[in-house]
This record gives structure tokens, sequence and C-alpha cells, in this order.
């Protein structure tokens, strides 16, 4: 004879499982995606044709095509443009979760210099800290400064005592670490957004460790 017990459903089992439940997702393992990397660029100086009319001619060819058609292509796409030695390659790919209209505006953005600039500072015994800090470029360098200010006033009491952090926004971000982390590549300063308010100098500082950014801009 097969017996079976039936308990009523009480707010306490809820609370108990709820408990369980929880206890469960905490004890669990995170998932943590890997981060981009900005892996820097190297080109050849063989055969450097870069200032040439039919090069940039074909550059602009290809960017036309690029803006033209990625979009339409769910944001990848590849293309060629020339021909014989002059002939040159492009592809290009948005994230998925923007418009075609964003993407199209990106691509067509792409050659326009980027808003950063990096800093080293020598702290005696404990070595150098390396810092670099980046802007949209649709931003002026007033906006550029506030936003990496309001990051430092939300984030400082996290990461002021520690070695290597970074702080990433949708329009800006910044990095802080005692070895150097970026490439040795400088740009000319990037001008910013016309649109904004008027430039200024930007000073950004970070309490012990103490690294600044001074911005020229």
């Amino acid at each position: 004879m097969t017996s079976a017990f039936v308990f009523p459903w009480t707010q306490s089992m809820e609370l108990l499982i709820f408990i369980i439940f929880s206890t469960f997702l905490l004890l669990s393992s995170p998932c943590h995606a890997d981060s981009n990397s900005n892996l820097g660029s190297l080109c050849s100086e063989a055969d450097n044709a870069t200032n040439s009319s039919e090069y940039q001619a074909n550059l602009s060819e290809l960017q036309n095509s690029l803006v033209a058609n990625a979009p339409i292509q769910n944001g990848f796409y590849t293309t060629t443009a020339g021909k014989g030695a002059n002939k040159i390659y492009g592809l290009t790919q948005c994230r998925g979760d923007i418009s075609a209209t964003d993407c199209a505006a990106c691509i067509k953005n792409v050659t326009v210099v980027l808003m950063f600039y990096t800093a080293v500072l020598d702290v005696g015994q404990s070595g150098k800290r390396y810092g670099m800090a980046q802007c949209t470029r649709d931003l002026s360098k007033s906006d550029c400064g506030k936003c990496l200010d309001f990051q430092l006033a939300t984030f400082l009491n996290i990461v002021g005592n520690k070695r290597n952090w970074d702080i990433h926004g949708s329009i800006c971000s910044m990095w802080y670490y005692d070895y150097q982390f970026y490439f040795n590549y400088s740009t000319p300063a990037a001008k910013g957004g016309s649109t904004r308010s008027s430039p200024h100098r930007v000073a950004i500082g970070v309490a012990f460790p103490v690294l600044v950014f001074l911005f020229v801009l």
C-alpha cells in the first residue's frame, strides 16, 4: 500500500525555497567574458604610398562602399578598391546592438583622430604609474573633461587605493596601471566636437597613488 503526504503551502515554505535558491546562486561560480583588447596597429613602411592621390582616391572609394553596404549587410562587409599594385582591401563590422544609421555614422568617422591622452608618473621607489584616458569623438574638450571628472568622483572610493584599475563609460574611459599597458603610438591631438561648449584645460587627479592627466585641449 502506498501512502502520500500532502503538506499545506505556507509563507514559511516560500521563504525557505527563496533562501535555498539564493544560496545556490551565491555559491555558483560567475561567468566572465573576456574584455576587448586594443591590439594596436602595424603598418609596413617598405612601400608607403598613403600620400599619393591615387591611394587617397581608392581610400575614399573604399570607405564610401563600406558606409553604404555594411549597414544593409547586418553590419559586416568586405570590399576592395583600385587595381593592381594600388588595390586596397577593407573590412568592417558594427556591433549587433546598434542601428544601421549609427553603424554608417561610425564607419564614416573612423578616420577622425581619436580624443585620448597618455601620461607617465614617476613615484620614486614605488616605480612608475601609467595612465590613459579617452573620450568619444563627438564630445567637446570641455565635455570630455566633465565626463572623466564625473567618473572619478563616482568611483574614486572604489579604485583610489588600487594599484591597477580602469573605468569604462559609454562616452569616456580611463585606465591606471603600474606597468605600461598601451602602445608607444602617438597621434595629433584631437580637436573635439565643435557643437558643444568651449574648450579649457582640464586636470584630473587620483589620490594615493596620485596620477594627473593634464589635457591641453
